[in-house]
């Protein structure tokens, strides 16, 4: 009995203890974000075949969509991690399309997360994002932004018809508030340094002005990490499909 329980308590030791007082010590001394981050547009037939068949097919899908190609842009998070994005706008319906492809760690063991994103921006200062994101949201989350994720519809054409579902649920009689037509690009590269202004003011970050760089807070540091180990991670993907099909049931009836 006595080997049983010293057993179990290695492994939450293991699985919850170790990774949950290391890591975020780590995360805190090492992990910096650029306060003023340097954007670069990309050919996606540099990146691995996979990829750049990625962004090809998902861009088509989304311009099937009605939405125009504006471009591709990137930039490094930090040491060993860069987003790269393909953007583009729906006019008619005041909508960006984005997609997304993120790579961080060592270049012979990357862990890689790709995603497509609809967002859409309102006067009353709201904004409904709808995505297929399976990567766990360890930010703090902003009120003011309803981010919808559906990890299993794999299909642009039926995420961004939940996206105009969840708009007209959700935000029917806002007025639509669009990017200024032709700086679309810029107006997502403001949104993504925005919003680590929004993270300093909910105590997840500081701005070391020395470096120019954001640094996880103590809080910033624990809480990140652990919405990242096991058991939460479990937990959360669980809400998360739970919701996605209750929400697709809703929105869908008997076409989800």
């Amino acid at each position: 009995m006595d080997v049983i329980v010293f057993l179990i308590a290695g492994f939450f030791g293991i699985k919850i203890l170790l990774p949950g007082i290391i890591g975020p010590i780590l995360v805190h001394s090492r992990q910096k974000q650029p306060a003023q981050p340097e954007f670069k547009s990309f050919d996606p037939s540099d990146l691995d075949g996979d990829i750049a068949d990625f962004f090809t097919r998902s861009v088509s899908a989304i311009q099937d969509e009605g939405f125009e190609f504006l471009g591709y842009t990137s930039w490094s998070v930090q040491d060993r991690q860069r987003m790269y994005f393909g953007l583009l706008i729906n006019r008619e319906a005041e909508d960006m399309g984005l997609v997304v492809y993120i790579t961080s760690g060592h270049d012979k063991h990357p862990v890689e997360t790709r995603y497509v994103e609809f967002a859409a921006e309102f006067t009353v200062a709201r904004e409904i994002t709808t995505n297929n994101s399976t990567q766990i949201e360890v930010f703090k989350k902003q009120p003011e932004r309803m981010v919808f994720r559906f990890p299993h519809i794999l299909s642009p054409h039926q995420l961004y018809l939940l996206h105009r579902r969840l708009k007209g649920t959700y935000a029917a009689g806002w007025a639509p508030l669009p990017p200024p037509h032709g700086r679309e690009i810029q107006a997502v590269h403001d949104s993504i340094a925005k919003e680590y202004q929004k993270q300093v003011r909910a105590g997840y970050f500081y701005l070391d002005r020395e470096e120019g760089v954001y640094r996880p807070t103590w809080k910033g540091a624990f809480l990140m990490t652990w919405k990242l180990i096991w058991p939460f991670t479990m937990v959360q993907n669980i809400l998360v499909r739970r919701r996605a099909n209750r929400l697709i049931n809703e929105l869908m009836g008997e076409e989800g």
